[in-house]
């Protein structure tokens, strides 16, 4: 514990931060990918909870509220074809088998899942995708059945979710290593014009651990559900003060006399 709490207070000390220009690379890498898992964290939990969520509403609004009806020959068909709408804070349920294309307010909503007359529309985060029920070509699907295929893939949710924290962790890691990337190149332009000498490896490393208060900052932030306007122009303003803090504290290059 104590070296750990050692470890933090020196991340507050530009002195420190410039004495890990020296630091193993494979350890500052080894940073990133922790740091990385850390800033994962917050966009997991929301992805789990919106689709958990919107999944489970969808399929209780399906069992609950619409009546039974059968996709047959590229239509659905019910005896009771009353639309029905149903909003939530995040969601748009529609089931209208009267019409094949969305009304003015629904098309503006940017997350819903809609069953029309010959195509069902899922929306997520803006992006539409369509599926026509003439696909299905002579297969028939009744609300029981469809209600047996969501629960399905409700059975099969682990495996989602295993895939949304490896693919978030991956997003994420490659943003961290693009941003590492391109401040570390900046490190060595400044240190020059300073008449400080540093490698790239070293501005990498550097670089690797100025990423630490920002991406903490941040996570702290993304737990609480404060929305940060302009966060990327935030820590790229967070990284270069750092670093024009942590440069000033190496020592200068000797200029040799003739």
């Amino acid at each position: 514990m104590t070296v750990f709490k050692q470890f933090f207070k020196s991340l507050f000390s530009s002195k420190d931060m410039a004495s890990y220009r020296f630091q193993k690379i494979g350890r500052s890498i080894i940073y990133v990918f922790l740091l990385s898992a850390l800033a994962s964290v917050p966009l997991i939990i929301q992805l789990h909870t919106l689709f958990r969520g919107e999944f489970l509403e969808i399929k209780n609004t399906i069992a609950e509220e619409v009546p039974d009806f059968i996709i047959e020959d590229g239509l659905l068909q019910t005896d009771d074809p009353t639309p029905i709408i149903k909003y939530s804070e995040t969601f748009t349920f529609a089931f209208d088998p009267n019409v094949s294309e969305l009304s003015g307010s629904l098309r503006n909503s940017d997350s819903l899942f809609a069953l029309l007359e010959d195509r069902a529309i899922i929306k997520v985060a803006g992006q539409e995708q369509l599926l026509y029920f003439q696909t299905l070509d002579s297969t028939t699907l009744s609300k029981a059945e469809t209600l047996e295929l969501l629960q399905s893939l409700e059975d099969l949710y682990p495996i989602f979710t295993v895939m949304i924290i490896v693919v978030t962790f991956l997003v994420t890691g490659f943003l961290k290593f693009i941003t590492v990337t391109f401040f570390a190149y900046l490190a060595t332009l400044l240190a020059k014009s300073s008449r400080r000498s540093i490698s790239y490896k070293q501005g990498w490393n550097i670089i690797a651990y100025t990423l630490t208060i920002p991406t903490v900052f941040f996570f702290i932030m993304d737990m609480l559900e404060v929305d940060i306007p302009f966060s990327f122009s935030l820590q790229a303003f967070i990284i270069f003060f750092l670093l024009f803090l942590i440069i000033r504290d190496i020592p200068p290059q000797k200029t040799s006399k003739h």
